[in-house]
């Protein structure tokens, strides 16, 4: 869903985390990010730890520093990471790669930054309209009127913390 934070005195606001201190991979944010503080991402506010083979696609919004597409700020690790440069209004981000929606849509963009598309993900216009899915998650995708809402453990088995 939509992030929005509008506590003045907070920094980090992410679809994700706002911040981070752990492991993060193979996840995907797809809800808009809106903050009135520093350190503003559309998958991580604030990052400090390794992060990999995720992405994002919301619009992102914010106000103070430090504002980016995937990463507002960052002092972590981020690797073969996407953010949708069409959807989120951002072109810039402190850690990931832009990539067009036609781009995001594409399994060769990811494929070729080293994403499972075997066992981890997938994409298929089922789910996430056309953008990539976890796999273990694909059955239970929700649509904007039907939301998937997490309430399983397995629905993270792939999202690490």
């Amino acid at each position: 869903g939509d992030v929005i934070s509008t506590d003045l005195g907070w920094s980090g606001a992410g679809g994700f985390a706002g911040d981070n201190h752990g492991v993060v991979e193979n996840c995907y944010a797809r809800g808009d990010v809106t903050g009135l503080s520093d350190d503003v991402g559309g998958f991580i506010g604030y990052n400090n730890g390794p992060v990999d083979r995720v992405y994002s696609t919301g619009l992102v919004t914010g106000v103070g520093a430090l504002v980016g597409g995937l990463i507002g700020e960052n002092d972590g690790v981020v690797d073969n990471s996407f953010w949708d440069t069409d959807t989120s209004g951002m072109l810039v981000s402190a850690g990931g790669t832009g990539k067009t929606t036609a781009e995001m849509k594409d399994s060769a963009t990811f494929i070729g930054a080293g994403w499972d598309f075997a066992t981890i993900w997938d994409i298929t216009p089922s789910c996430n309209n056309d953008y990539p899915c976890l796999l273990n998650v694909t059955p239970d995708c929700g649509i904007p009127v039907i939301p998937f809402v997490v309430n399983k453990a397995y629905a993270l088995a792939r999202c690490e913390l």
